[in-house]
């Protein structure tokens, strides 16, 4: 068990810290209420009730960048997807979901596709990799959805070939199988892909993207697809309880992400790359993937998470450099994982240092 104590100085230092490897660093509130003040345009009035010119002009913009008939502005990704595949499935009679089996579905969302859908998830490949056109070669189990997740988190934000995407997605068509894309990250994964979003997302019959993870903004999603399905869905996000009065701070939070973080991603997935080429090293520690398909990679190496967390706090205190919240559960005892994130609050760090750092943390150093 953590020393008692441990969380609350483990908040007080992330807090102290002047830079983080694992993402998008806390803020004092009058810092981020700063920000939205300057975002707000003269004139402009807040949302009510999932209307007013401000919600549908985001709407509006998300749909266009990313080329579908519609969009609508979710309060998380969670509930995006629910009603999406649940959707899917009424509309195809089958309520089996095809999936990768570390997929956000499985691991962060509390089986809710399950428990609260009645989804039956079907896993279509090992969990160590990604699904490929093989695993969908021949199969008779009819499915309500394939679910591919751009790019896959638990596997260090890997993500597929282009040509293996595009071969997926055609089977999905030729089957009459709705192909969604869980593309929370979607931001992240253009620059490997290499195809502008909307040629990405025209491959899926409807996709999630998320507003507060690599844009850095409050919270919030938005579901794109066709119309019949978006319409369905803005009344099963009343009847779900997540039609909320206003959602205004998280629109001009993200609307500022679009603007300012999105342009920002191909130098990131660069710089990644060059940190995963410092930090990999013979046998430890190793990096996934090798190179980073996105600004985001893990470091593997031997440890104890218990220990490997105290270490990190200790060198977070000592260096003003936050590293992670915790370790990543590797799923084989005596390994652990960190997550690198390249973001805005590295921009004065060089390079050298992060690496060094983390070499720290995979060496014992303290």
């Amino acid at each position: 068990m953590p020393e008692p104590g441990h969380g609350d100085r483990a908040l007080r230092i992330r807090r102290d810290c002047s830079a983080s490897i694992a993402g998008y660093h806390p803020r004092p509130m009058r810092e981020t209420l700063a920000a939205l003040l300057a975002e707000a345009g003269d004139g402009e009035y807040a949302d009510r009730y999932g209307e007013g010119d401000l919600i549908a002009a985001f709407e509006e913009d998300v749909r266009t960048l990313l080329g579908h008939e519609a969009a609508v502005f979710m309060p998380s990704g969670k509930l995006a997807q629910q009603i999406a595949l649940r959707l899917w499935a009424e509309r195809r009679g089958v309520s089996v979901i095809g999936l990768q089996p570390r997929c956000h579905l499985m691991e962060d969302e509390a089986q809710g596709m399950a428990v609260v859908s009645g989804l039956v998830p079907f896993p279509l490949c090992p969990p160590t990799r990604l699904i490929e056109p093989d695993d969908l070669a021949g199969l008779a189990q009819p499915f309500g959805a394939l679910v591919i997740e751009l790019p896959l988190r638990r596997l260090g934000c890997r993500l597929p070939r282009w040509d293996d995407l595009s071969t997926m997605a055609g089977w999905a068509r030729d089957q009459g199988v709705p192909l969604h894309f869980d593309a929370a990250r979607l931001w992240e994964a253009q620059p490997h892909l290499g195809r502008p979003l909307a040629d990405i997302a025209a491959l899926a019959d409807s996709l999630y993207v998320s507003f507060y993870k690599g844009l850095g903004g409050v919270a919030g999603a938005a579901l794109v697809g066709p119309t019949w399905l978006i319409d369905r869905a803005r009344l099963l996000r009343q009847q779900y309880g997540g039609l909320m009065p206003e959602v205004f701070p998280y629109i001009l939070a993200a609307r500022r992400g679009l603007r300012e973080a999105l342009p920002r991603m191909a130098g990131w997935h660069q710089r990644a790359v060059g940190l995963a080429a410092g930090l990999a090293s013979d046998p430890w520690p190793r990096v996934t993937p090798d190179p980073p398909h996105t600004n985001t990679f893990q470091i593997t190496f031997p440890g104890d998470a218990e220990v490997v967390g105290r270490r990190a706090v200790d060198l977070a205190e000592a260096t003003g450099l936050w590293i992670c919240d915790r370790p990543l559960d590797t799923g084989i005892d005596g390994l652990v994982s960190v997550e690198v994130v390249v973001n805005p609050t590295l921009d004065g760090v060089p390079d050298e240092r992060i690496v060094e750092v983390l070499h720290r943390l995979a060496l014992g150093g303290a």
